[in-house]
C-alpha cells in the first residue's frame, strides 16, 4: 500500500515512520517538516500555548530591559531555580555581564 506525503508524492508503506506523539505511520518528509509529528499532532501542538513556570514572570520583570536583559534573565533563572538554562547559555550570559562590567569600570577610570 502507498501513501501520499505532505507534498503529494507517493511514499511506500515500508518507508513510513511513526509520529513521536501518536504513533501514526507518517512519511519521513512530513516528520522532518512538522518536527517529528504527523500533521494533526503538529496542528494540536501549535494551538496549545506552552506551559511556563509562573515564577518566570518575576524573573522577566526583575531582569529589566536593555541590551543585557537576556543575560540577566538567564542568571536569575539559575539563582531562583526556574527552568534552568544550558551550561553554555549560562556561561555566555555570565561572560557578557562580566565584559559589560569591565567596560563600565574602564570607562569610569
Amino acid at each position: 500500500m502507498n501513501y501520499k506525503d505532505r507534498t503529494g508524492e507517493t511514499v511506500a508503506a515500508a518507508d513510513l515512520l511513526p509520529c513521536t506523539v501518536c504513533g501514526t505511520p507518517t512519511a519521513p518528509d512530513s516528520l522532518r517538516y512538522y518536527g517529528a509529528r504527523c500533521f494533526p499532532c503538529f496542528q494540536a501542538y501549535t494551538r496549545t500555548p506552552p506551559k511556563t513556570d509562573p515564577r518566570m514572570a518575576g524573573v522577566i520583570a526583575d531582569a529589566g530591559e536593555g541590551p543585557l536583559a537576556w543575560a540577566r534573565r538567564i542568571v536569575l533563572r539559575v539563582q531562583r531555580q526556574v527552568d534552568p538554562p544550558s551550561r553554555g547559555a549560562l556561561a555566555t550570559a555570565r561572560e557578557a555581564l562580566e565584559q559589560h562590567d569591565r567596560h563600565r569600570r574602564q570607562a569610569s577610570e
